[in-house]
């Protein structure tokens, strides 16, 4: 018994073994087959990541064609000049640009003791001044100009601005955009009010200015002699004629008066009993109980956003064309998988024989007037309607304004305007994801604030204001 369960233990131990020796001797094999088919992995998911987003993101940047050039390639120490920037291929609605200049050569208005603005219009496209003018300290002999313009427009391709500056001292003055820092933003189509940011092209934007000696730089002052001689016009005297004398009016003759002869008698009449009328009694308008179950699209949203963001508060306002009637309520809507929104509004004691329009407020957007259940249009803003025509029934009325856009803009808190301070407040938090600043913010709701939500607010500029 004990040999022969010695022999069994020698026979499984050489198993043992035998298999051991065999996976040392494969493990090489598999650690190479292990290896490339991770090799393959990583490659297949770096091509995919590339190919959905860092192509597509590329891809999907405009670039705006850029002139950058001063207005004389050279002057005299105590010159002034501009040096002017031209933007063309894309509808630009805004411009953060970062320019870099030589500050021991030159020097730019804003820099002075006493700062004055050197913003020149060459077109009327970007307001005047503009929202942010500073000039930044780089080093001992280069500043930085930080400019962000603003075009309430935003309907041409061609955007130019100039900037004024004063030579100081000989040399080459250099000036250049810097592209790391430098943004566009722009309306890149009509449908859903599409918003993008927009490149500069590729490679350094960058000009030049010859500071040169007075003495060897003639000048040429021509002396303009005035063409034009005013002439003088005759204005001929006006003669007046007479007033029209009026004829005296003869006395009319005197008339006697007939004497007038009473009837004697006076007819009574006796209504006859087939002509009595019963009045009809009179009908009193009835106060009935209304539901709207309203569809909304906010300008921007263009897919579901995240569950988080999915039930926004808006203001909804119902009111009777001859102002009888108002009822404004906060409504909760919830959005679908189409970017719709929809909520239920219930009104008591509504005068249903009158005419109604109704108002919609998202919480980042201006209020929109519709007048009619139905609303539609094919450019963001351009519904527009004067007097409300919309009849309520009493029980559920469908309002569909699926087909027109609460345009973005008036952040909270809301004062019924788009301006400067919610312009801003997107410009400085670009880029943050804190939940306070997204929920002032975020007006697509993709849970970041970027140049999407930057453009919208400017483009909210050519609207300003609640509709009334």
């Amino acid at each position: 018994m004990i040999q022969g369960a010695t022999t069994n233990s020698n026979k499984f131990t050489a198993l043992v073994r035998n298999f051991l020796r065999s996976s040392f001797n494969t493990r090489p094999k598999l650690k190479s087959i292990v290896m490339v088919m991770l090799g393959i992995v990583v490659l297949a998911g770096l091509f995919w990541f590339m190919n959905t987003y860092i192509r597509h993101f590329f891809a999907s940047i405009p670039t705006a064609q850029t002139e950058f050039t001063p207005s004389a390639p050279s002057v005299q120490p105590g010159d002034e000049f501009s040096i002017n920037i031209q933007l063309s291929g894309e509808t630009i609605t805004a411009a953060d640009v970062y320019i870099t200049y030589m500050s021991d050569k030159v020097q730019y208005p804003a820099d002075l003791v006493e700062p004055e603005s050197g913003f020149a219009q060459l077109t009327d496209y970007f307001d005047s001044p503009p929202f942010i003018e500073e000039v930044i300290n780089t080093s001992d002999t280069t500043k930085t100009l930080h400019l962000v313009l603003v075009s309430e427009k935003g309907d041409s391709d061609v955007a130019q601005f100039s900037l004024k500056f004063k030579a100081l001292a000989v040399g080459n003055a250099t000036f250049t955009i810097d592209r790391t820092q430098s943004k566009l933003s722009g309306s890149i189509g009509v449908n859903r009010g599409a918003a993008s940011y927009i490149g500069f092209p590729e490679g350094e934007i960058t000009t030049s200015v010859l500071i040169a000696d007075a003495g060897t730089d003639p000048t040429n002052t021509p002396t303009l002699s005035p063409s034009i001689t005013p002439q003088e016009t005759a204005i001929p005297s006006a003669t007046l004629s007479p007033e029209p004398t009026e004829s005296p009016i003869s006395p009319s003759p005197t008339l006697t008066p007939t004497p007038t002869t009473e009837p004697a008698t006076t007819s009574t009449l006796t209504p006859s009993p087939s002509s009595t009328q019963t009045p009809s009694p009179t009908t009193v308008s009835q106060n009935s109980n209304v539901t709207l179950d309203m569809k909304v699209r906010l300008q921007g949203v263009v897919k579901q956003p995240v569950e988080a963001y999915r039930t926004q508060t808006m203001k909804v306002l119902v009111q009777s064309t001859d102002k009888s009637f108002r009822q404004e309520q906060s409504i909760p809507f919830t959005v679908n998988g189409d970017a719709i929104w929809t909520g239920t509004m219930k009104l008591a004691n509504v005068p249903i024989e009158k005419s109604f329009a109704i108002y919609v407020k998202g919480p980042k957007h201006l209020r929109r007037k519709i007048c009619s259940l139905t609303p539609t249009e094919n450019i963001p803003g351009q519904y527009v309607c004067e007097d409300g025509q919309i009849k309520l029934v009493e029980g559920t009325n469908v309002v569909d304004m699926s087909n027109i856009y609460v345009l973005a803009g008036d952040l909270p808190v809301q004062n019924g305007i788009v301006d400067a301070v919610d312009i801003i407040y997107v410009r400085n938090n670009l880029g943050s994801t804190n939940p306070s600043v997204l929920s002032h913010a975020d007006l697509n709701l993709d849970g970041i604030v970027d140049t999407q939500d930057y453009t919208l607010t400017i483009v909210a500029l050519g609207f300003k204001y609640d509709e009334k």
